[in-house]
């Protein structure tokens, strides 16, 4: 790669002569799709030779830091956040005919994942040797995981006048009874990496989420907007200049027929360019009124907003659910572009007296959602009877 990069390097400096004694738009425009290419490849050429991962597990928690070949950024998850260590399918990647696999941390919040050039040998090494460290520290510090879901379902709400905590009084089978949280347990605080924002006022509870700058992904979205849109207004330019290539009567028509889908593909691109810059401005926000429950997806105040009726519920069910079918707004897509591939997400589900769904809230970690039914519990408890 490294000698493809120089050979590259060199027609992009012949191209920046060109352009440079001569500089028409059609040079231009010629030119930013090498130029746009040797920035990609120069990038990871550089993450190959400066990239690195590293992990560092002591008594206060986890720390992953991760350098690009540009940026750096650390990761920090406390002690009784941690769970236990793992391993996670990486990508659709294979090698041997087996996906490529790391190391994973897995958390109240979002997993850790590190070690992607390990071979499995180390994997298994290395997840022995980090659980046993990891146990050790909890069980000195006194630092237990302080949430844990063991089955796939966790309820909350208020126990009811002579109820038995029971199978038969939870409708759940024998030996498949979930627990049950009230309000008489201490709360539940939000996990560490949580980006969910609460808000708590007199006549309403609201968790809201903003959307973030990366600059990673601006860069590589106008990256890959120069290159497409480069290549077609080299096209464009042939068709609506005086050169000597120029075609006339039904050649034009039949190249700026041709040309209508790669000219669609570029606005769809330059749209998503225009969605990435505007990310900080999203705000996807759930609001819990007395009377009513609220969902709003918008960009500085304009955006959908759905609104649900409040009923009397029975109880609040934290869910393990995978995500694999968006449903909006109740599975919509935004509240999980943290997970990576294979990582478990978990949803709030609102049971009524006869135990049937009337919401479902999806795309948080286990810690989010557990602070979110055991806030809602606390502060909404006239819906619970």
């Amino acid at each position: 790669m490294l000698i493809f990069l120089v050979a590259w390097s060199g027609g992009c400096a012949l191209l920046l002569t060109k352009v440079a004694a001569e500089p028409q738009l059609e040079h231009v425009l010629f030119a930013v799709p090498f130029f746009a290419g040797w920035w990609f490849v120069l990038t990871v050429v550089l993450q190959q030779y400066f990239g690195r991962d590293t992990f560092r597990l002591d008594s206060a928690g986890a720390t992953l830091t991760t350098r690009s070949s540009l940026l750096s950024r650390s990761t920090f998850m406390p002690l009784d956040e941690l769970v236990r260590f793992g391993t996670a399918e990486q990508s659709d990647e294979t090698h041997d005919n087996l996906p490529a696999r790391v190391l994973e941390l897995r958390t109240i919040g979002r997993p850790l994942r590190f070690g992607a050039q390990t071979s499995a040998d180390e994997r298994r090494e290395l997840m022995t040797e980090l659980n046993r460290l990891l146990k050790e520290l909890q069980k000195r510090r006194h630092s237990p995981p302080r949430l844990a879901l063991e089955g796939k379902r966790l309820l909350f709400g208020k126990r009811l006048s002579g109820e038995l905590l029971s199978d038969e009084a939870l409708g759940a089978k024998s030996g498949d009874a979930p627990p049950l949280r009230t309000m008489n347990d201490p709360p539940i605080e939000p996990p560490h990496d949580t980006n969910w924002r609460r808000r708590v006022d007199f006549d309403s509870v609201s968790f809201a989420l903003r959307g973030r700058w990366t600059t990673g992904g601006v860069v590589g979205v106008a990256v890959l907007n120069a290159f497409w849109s480069g290549i077609v207004g080299v096209f464009l330019m042939t068709l609506f200049t005086d050169n000597p290539d120029r075609p006339h009567g039904l050649e034009w028509v039949w190249r700026f027929i041709f040309l209508l889908p790669f000219e669609l593909v570029g606005l769809v691109m330059f749209l998503g360019l225009l969605v990435v810059v505007a990310e900080p401005l999203r705000r996807y926000r759930w609001k819990f009124a007395r009377d009513q429950i609220t969902c709003s997806l918008t960009w500085l105040g304009l955006g959908p907003r759905w609104r649900y009726p409040v009923e009397h519920f029975d109880r609040l069910e934290v869910r393990l659910v995978p995500y694999d079918v968006p449903r909006f707004p109740q599975r919509l897509p935004l509240g999980s572009l943290w997970a990576p591939k294979g990582c478990p997400t978990y949803a709030v589900v609102f049971l009524d007296a006869q135990r049937r769904e009337r919401l479902q809230i999806e795309g948080l970690t286990l810690g989010e959602a557990c602070h979110w039914a055991d806030t809602l519990l606390r502060e909404r408890h006239e819906w619970f009877g």
